[in-house]
């Protein structure tokens, strides 16, 4: 079952200070996480096309 927004902000949020090189290297692996997982799903969907059409 997936948590809504507010629960994933909750349990996010930080009780401790993050230095600004923590938060780059974070930043970094959510925009990488974020391409793969768009990747991903580009790859699925050409799968998907290519199996409706029936190629």
């Amino acid at each position: 079952m997936q948590s809504s927004g507010i629960e994933r902000l909750i349990k996010r949020e930080q009780t401790y200070h993050i230095k600004n090189s923590e938060k780059r290297v974070l930043a970094r692996k959510l925009l990488q996480r974020k391409i793969q997982s768009q990747e991903l799903a580009r790859k699925l969907k050409t799968i998907l096309v290519k199996k409706v059409r029936g190629l």
